[in-house]
């Protein structure tokens, strides 16, 4: 119930002070495991991305957000747990496996951080790994621009990428990483044009 409220909330809110439009967000698939993943300009882009989604989506946040028992309940219920950045954590990991296990949504954020100006960090290689490891289509989609006051924000959601064939291969974290890479040149093809 409370994930519901912060959902409707932040449709309300960036309706009436961001006019928020979305654009083919029709490729969010109605059933079944996916990942959907973006490009991160600001911390309101998790709700920016799936307050118009009628499913479920679950995230990783940084363990700093979950420091009090009033943080990590209220965590919880909003379908966010926690990973720790930079230390390829397994627990976040199989956590993100058994969710798609399960047929939900995992929204991910390839870069890891938010992007500073031009500073655009490396993709890492967990979007690709879970996608592979988990069997699941992968969706690019790509934010406008961070949160103004009465300034539109776009979001454009591409198609479902299959990734099976590299299912059952040996790949390194190198080779992860590389896919990543790929993954996210399709956010930056969805940016191209003047939708913007």
């Amino acid at each position: 119930m409370l994930r519901w409220i912060v959902i409707f909330s932040s449709y309300i809110y960036f309706k009436l002070f961001h006019w928020v439009e979305y654009i083919d967000i029709n490729n969010i698939p109605k059933e079944g495991a996916a990942i959907l993943y973006a490009n991160h300009i600001s911390n309101a882009d998790p709700l920016v991305l799936v307050c118009r989604i009628k499913r479920m989506v679950y995230f990783m946040a940084k363990e700093e957000l979950f420091k009090t028992k009033i943080q990590r309940e209220f965590w919880s219920r909003t379908g966010v747990f926690s990973v720790k950045r930079g230390t390829g954590d397994i627990g976040a990991i199989k956590k993100s496996l058994e969710k798609l296990k399960n047929g939900e949504v995992l929204c991910m954020f390839p870069e890891g951080t938010r992007r500073m100006g031009d500073n655009h960090p490396e993709p890492k290689p967990g979007l690709a790994l879970i996608a592979i490891k988990a069997k699941c289509v992968v969706i690019p989609a790509a934010i406008s621009s961070p949160p103004r006051l009465f300034k539109r924000i776009k979001v454009k959601y591409g198609k479902p990428i299959d990734l099976s064939e590299y299912y059952g291969k040996h790949l390194s974290m190198d080779d992860y990483t590389e896919i990543s890479k790929k993954l996210m040149e399709e956010v930056e093809k969805l940016k191209e044009g003047n939708w913007y």
